[in-house]
Order: C-alpha cells, then structure tokens, then sequence
C-alpha cells in the first residue's frame, strides 16, 4: 500500500476469520506507510483497487483497530495509546492482503490533535518492536515453521490477542480475545475484554447469553471442538438461585461492574469462562460468542491459576454435539451427522409408488451407497424408521410406514455383508413431520425413510485453499467476486422490509475442516428509520422453539454437487445463527450477520441464499 504522503485510503477487509473493517483514523505517514481512513458507507471498487502484499509485519487487523485507537486518543489518553499499542502486537504476528483505494480523509479528522497521535507512536516505536521480522512471535522470537494445532488433524494457530468487531454492538466496539489456557484445577479458561470506543455506552446484559436470554453471565461463550463435533459450555454449580432461572456459571458475572448492563464510551470490561478440561489432543478450537459469531483456530496454551477456585458442587460439563445437516437437491435425501452417529433420510418418492411398500427396481442404488458406509462403520445397530405426510388417515399411514421400513430392512440386510449388525424398525405415519403438509414440497420432504447408525471414526480431507489471486478473481468488475449486491426478490417486500440489499463478507472455514462461518452484510437504502430483521430471515422449523426469532434461514448450496447445506444445528435443538427478536437496520446503514454451517470437504465455492433475497453465486470458501 503506497501513496503520496497524507493521502487517506479506504481499506476493504478480505476477512481473515470474521472481522470487518470501517473505521475512521488521522491521515499520517508513519516509516512510509500511510494509515488507512474509512467511512463505512463508501463501498470498495474491485475494478479500481489494487491488491498489495503487506509490508513485514502489517495486518488486517492494523486496518480495523488502529483507526478507532487513533482517532480517539485525544479523547482518551492512556487508554487509548494502551489499545493502540495492542493492535501493533497484533500486526506483528499476522499476515495477509489489503485491497485500497485512494480516498479523501474528512475534514474533522485532519483536525484531531496531533500532539496525542504524536506520543501514540512515540510508545509504539519504542515499546512494541515494529520493525521486528514479522515471523516473531510475541517473545520477539522467530515462530517455529510448519507448527501446527492438533484436534484432527493439522490447523494454523490464530495468534492471540485477537481484536473482532461485534456485530451485536456495531462499529466503534471491540471485543478481544485475551487468552485460552488450560488452569490448574482441570479446567480450561477464556480470557476476553469488551471496549467501547462509541460515543454512547453499550449494553451487555442479554447480549453473551445463550438461547433464551435468563441470566447476567457470559453464558453463551462457548468453544467448539471441530475434530470431535462437540460444543463446550461454561462450567455450572450450585443451586439455581429463583425458578426458571439457570444454575449459576463458573464465569464473568456483570454485577461484578459498576453498572452490570452498560460499558461507557471509552472504558473496556474484561471477562473469562471456563470450561471443562479438554483432550489432551486439542490444541486449537474455535472460540463462538453470541455477538462475533465463530472465530477459528484459537490456541490453547499451559495456563497457571484460574480466576477463582472451581466450587466443589460443580455439575458434569455442558457438551453438545453438533449437528450437521445436507439436502441432496435432485434425490431430496437429508443427512445429518454428529461426531457419533449419522442419519440419512431417503425420499419415499424415490423408493416407492404411490401407496407402495414395496421397493421400485432404481431404489437399489440408493440403498447401496447407504449399505456401503454401515459396512465400513462401528455400526452395530441400524434403526429404520417409516414416515409419511398427512394425506389419508392414520388407518392407512401407520402401517404403510411400518412396511416401508421393513422393506429397507430386508434389502439393507441382504447389500451389507458384514456380520455382527441387527436391525430394529418402527412406522410413525404422519406423527413426526419435518415440514409443512400444507405445500406440495413440505408432503415430499414429509414422505421418508430414516436410516440411524453410528459413524464411521474417519477424519475428512481437507481441498487446498483458494490462493489470493483466485479470491481477488471477479466475473464483474465492479465488484470482487461472491459478494453482491443482492436485492430482495419482487413480490417480497412488505412495510417492514423494503429497500434492502445483502452483501456476502466471507465464508471463512476452519483449518480442521466442516465448521464455516458465513459473515455477510443487510444494507438499509430507505429513508425510514429501521427495518425489522426477526420475522423476515428466520425458519421457525429450526432451531426448537426458541422465543429470540433466530435469522437461521439463510442456505449455502454447492452447486456443482446439488447439495444444500442448512444452519448449523447443535443435538438440543438450538442453532448457531444470532438471535434476531426486535433486531433492525437503521435508515442508510447497514447491519452485519453472521451464521455457521458444516460443508464437506470437498466445497470450495458455494451459492449464498438469504431468504426472500436473490443468490449470490460463486462465495469462495477459504
């Protein structure tokens, strides 16, 4: 990134794990490097930017914190050299691209005190190395090449601390990931802080909880095994202390504050978590909070005392599976897979006539593919269950249900050859539906065959990442590839929902494979105040019957196979897409989102379909 000195530069951030940038700073050359200004509403034009390798040593993340710490240490004095000084240990241990353009600084930031920025980076030049080899890692020592985390498999470390911006909360936040480490008592313990740099605090009670939003905790904070599909809670004990309400957390409570709902401009509040110890073979997971979304690849360090003494009474560890789902768009199959167990969903459409239990002569290859993976799993049991929509009456369905499932069976039992596997069945008629009877498409997804049996312990295979030259590659040139404009279909709007487009940041997987993180962007055109998001993004057939209207509507389809991937699902019915209950876009602002999935291995670019909006084609997966 180069430039006449003073020249201001908008900087779009190609997202290296969900972080977004858009901050304005003060215009100064610092070593021949000027620093970014960026005004949120100015969008990056692909077609008249130019993609440079970072200097030794810079980062996206320079881009995103250091314009805030800038521009407010006027303000803030001792503060905000502190954040500024962070975000430099930060740039020298990251790598990556930018994408700029020139841009003209506004006029009140050439008008910010230059004494202030002046003592900034008279500590930063003289406290925080910046000249040091970027391969250093914090110590100033040369990081060990080809290092990698453990889990399943090898995984690039995420070095810490690192600085994201909420969603929840809007620009001018951030929230830091300080430390994940293994205590001393058999836990493992997360460290993080909440700085406010707006100029009106922020409310934090509800906004780290989990599902329905009870308690005053940072409850919702979890960590996410990716190898073992699991999702890890924070530590309970106790008593609950009034009805309806939850145990208490072995965490950050916000009583331990002044004000327990609000951070004030300026100030930052520090929290941490903990969880159960986990295997010794994990050395990286990714770190979920309600407010960021998923961040990958967190290193877990040897740690010393935790924050306080784990209470005798602690309950057993709150660990989920997570459920990953994938519709087969030209059979209609479903699949879903936890790290233990996998179910398949075959068509009746497929297997049968109309009113039939008995196998049409193309069922087979279906049957076959599923027959292959039992025989080569731990599977011990195989259950099979018969399922039909509302059409007739249970005096029909029940038993055609049961005969179906039988009939899987007896072709199950003659595919798979190996020994040691029985089979139990059951019919449900049209008791257990997973869509709507009352569409065409809704009795066809109803109409199944479930087949139920434990997982083969094979670890996926990951593609190799898209390069920068292919992620920087666009069909458009107005725009980088994958990321829109998108508009909401005609016929779609409604008083609430009008005037909006969807931009697609990234969807960014972990280095271990499976878990992605879409991050993605809801533009408010319209000259009215807010747009309500809760009922328009959402599927009430997902994620249980939590009252918080998630936005876990959004789909990813890979094209090239014909596979549609839902939310994340985790096995106690939630999802991990954000709540969305009373959420809004303010009139000419924009919103930023966030949802996970799990996608084969083999998915490196997919089609991003926010509901009643147009696709976005072709979102590289990196």
């Amino acid at each position: 990134m180069t430039g006449p000195p003073g020249t201001a530069l908008n900087v779009h951030h190609r997202w290296d794990g969900g972080y977004r940038t858009g901050h304005p700073a003060l215009p100064f050359d610092l070593m021949g490097l000027p620093w970014p200004v960026v005004t949120p509403a100015t969008p990056v034009s692909a077609s008249s930017a130019e993609t440079h390798r970072r200097p030794e040593g810079a980062s996206e993340a320079v881009a995103r914190l250091i314009a805030p710490n800038l521009s407010s240490a006027a303000r803030h004095g001792r503060r905000a050299v502190s954040r500024l000084m962070c975000a430099i240990r930060q740039m020298r241990s990251e790598r990556g691209n930018l994408v700029a353009t020139p841009s003209s600084p506004p006029a009140r930031y050439r008008r910010r005190s230059r004494i202030a920025v002046a003592a900034a980076c008279a500590l930063v030049l003289s406290g925080c190395g910046l000249l040091q080899d970027s391969g250093a890692n914090g110590s100033g020592e040369k990081a060990e090449e080809g290092k990698s985390g453990g889990g399943s498999g090898s995984a690039a470390n995420t070095p810490l601390p690192l600085t994201i911006e909420p969603t929840w909360f809007g620009e001018d936040t951030s929230l830091e990931i300080l430390s994940l480490e293994r205590a001393d008592n058999d836990t493992t313990v997360l460290k993080f802080q909440l700085t406010n740099n707006r100029d009106e605090e922020i409310s934090t009670y509800f906004a780290l909880a989990d599902g329905t939003p009870t308690s005053q905790t940072v409850e919702g904070v979890s960590l996410i095994d990716v190898g073992a599909r699991k999702q890890y809670f924070p530590l309970r004990y106790g008593e609950s202390e009034s009805p309806g309400q939850p145990q208490p957390c072995y965490c950050s409570t916000f009583a331990e504050f002044g004000d327990k709902r609000r951070i004030k401009p300026g100030e930052t509040q520090e929290f941490w978590a903990g969880y159960p110890a986990l295997p010794d073979g994990v050395d990286t997971v990714s770190v979920h909070t309600p407010v960021t979304g998923t961040v990958h690849d967190i290193p877990i360090t040897g740690g010393g005392a935790p924050p306080e003494p784990l209470p005798d009474d602690h309950d057993d560890p709150i660990v989920v599976d997570l459920v990953a789902a994938r519709e087969d768009l030209e059979e209609g199959s479903t699949r879903e897979e936890t790290g233990e167990q996998v179910s398949v969903s075959l068509s009746a459409d497929v297997l049968f006539d109309v009113d039939e239990s008995t196998l049409r002569p193309d069922a087979e290859q279906a049957l076959r593919e599923v027959a292959e993976e039992i025989a080569e799993s731990d599977a011990e049991t195989v259950q099979i269950d018969g399922h039909t929509d509302n059409s007739g009456t249970d005096t029909i369905n029940q038993p055609l249900s049961e005969d179906r499932a039988e009939a899987v069976k007896d072709e199950l039992d003659t595919l798979i050859t190996r020994s040691g596997i029985s089979y139990e069945t059951a019919g449900h008629g049209s008791d257990e539906p997973v869509a709507d009877n009352r569409t065409d498409e809704g009795k066809q997804k109803n109409r199944r065959v479930t087949i139920t049996y434990d997982a083969a312990p094979a670890a996926e295979e990951m593609p190799e990442p898209a390069s920068r030259e292919q992620e920087s590659a666009s069909p458009d040139a107005s725009r980088p590839a994958g990321s829109g404009p998108a508009q909401i279909v005609p016929g779609k709007e409604n008083r609430y929902f009008k005037e909006l487009s969807v931009e697609v940041e990234a969807v960014r997987r972990s280095s271990h494979g499976g878990l992605a993180s879409l991050r993605y962007r809801v533009v408010n055109h319209a000259d009215d105040e807010s747009t309500v998001l809760g009922g328009s993004f959402g599927s009430p057939a997902i994620c249980g019957s939590l009252p918080d209207a998630r936005l876990n509507g959004v789909m990813l389809i890979d094209e090239q196979a014909q596979v549609q991937y839902p939310v994340l699902q985790r096995s106690d019915s939630h999802c991990l897409a954000p709540r969305g209950a009373g959420e809004t876009v303010p009139a000419h602002e924009s919103r930023t989102l966030w949802i996970d999935f799990w996608l084969d291995p083999s998915v490196t670019e997919v089609t991003v379909q926010v509901p009643k909006f147009e696709a976005v084609t072709g979102v590289p997966v990196t």
